[in-house]
């Protein structure tokens, strides 16, 4: 039990064991209330968002489906979906926001996933919704006060908010959430991501990456294709991106050095591939955005 919260007892199945085989990376936090302003249009992160709604009006757009969130209820935002999130200034939203990411990175879409696998798209309606504000609280009051070991503290506490809100949405469709756990993931597409990841400022080409990892040309395009749905120089492009978000959130590096950092030959180009997906300048991205 971590501050008063109980570890989540999801049946001993498939989707509880691979729920302990990731490791929940929390990117970014925050508590939205008493303000119209706090709003957002057409807006992209790389990372997976919940917000739990405490009250208020909310009216939330995800690729052009309209939402509207009622008190103690969660929205999903999947990574690089375009959102938009409005509110009514005279009752404005008061919702907790908490920005993640999972290890391995390629078992991501697995989660988003399993948190929209009760049928309601976008939604996810907890079970226990004065337990998980009370984890938000939680995570909220660590991050204003920063104890030694706050930041290991508010990685469990986001672990099990993530863990219960699978299990809510899993719980009224478990065929569906066990077809989505057992999923078609090739376990040699984690080799493709871990050499990726650590070559990122590095200059590579499909046929040092099929070296790496020990791969033929053809065997590493069927096997990013099959889990990513993308190609291995796509792939490596997405995770320079990632990486430079997190450094524009967490760093005062300047552009051009996390241009540098994440292996882009100029920071124009890094400016341009980065506007492309995120629809904002890096620039105005890191003022938008802050991190834990």
């Amino acid at each position: 039990m971590l501050f008063g919260y109980p570890s989540h007892d999801l049946p001993a199945d498939d989707i509880s064991r691979r729920l302990n085989d990731l490791r929940v990376v929390v990117n970014a936090f925050g508590h939205q209330h008493d303000d119209p302003s706090a709003v957002c249009d057409d807006r992209v992160t790389g990372d997976i968002e919940l917000v739990f709604y405490n009250g208020g009006i909310a009216i939330v757009e995800i690729e052009s489906m309209i939402l509207r969130p009622r008190r103690d209820q969660a929205i999903v935002i999947p990574p690089f979906a375009h959102h938009s999130i409005g509110t009514d200034p005279a009752d404005p939203h008061d919702n907790y926001y908490l920005h993640f990411d999972v290890e391995p990175l390629y078992r991501r879409e697995e989660i988003v996933s399993l948190l929209t696998a009760s049928g309601t798209h976008f939604i996810v309606s907890p079970s226990s919704p004065d337990r998980l504000r009370g984890v938000y609280e939680a995570i909220a009051s660590l991050i204003a006060a920063r104890p030694p070991g706050y930041l290991a503290a508010v990685t469990g506490l986001a672990s099990a908010i993530v863990a219960e809100l699978v299990g809510d949405a899993t719980a009224s469709r478990p065929a569906v959430a066990e077809e989505r756990a057992r999923g078609t993931y090739d376990e040699r597409a984690d080799r493709v991501i871990r050499f990726l990841s650590d070559a990122i400022g590095q200059a590579v080409d499909i046929d040092s990456i099929a070296a790496a990892c020990g791969m033929s040309r053809t065997t590493l395009h069927a096997v990013v294709r099959g889990s990513f749905e993308t190609t291995p120089m796509r792939l490596l492009s997405f995770l320079r991106l990632r990486r430079a978000e997190q450094l524009l959130r967490s760093t005062a590096l300047s552009v051009k050095e996390i241009a540098a950092t994440v292996g882009f030959r100029s920071p124009y180009h890094f400016s341009s591939e980065f506007s492309n997906r995120y629809r904002v300048s890096p620039s105005a991205f890191r003022s938008a955005n802050r991190r834990v």
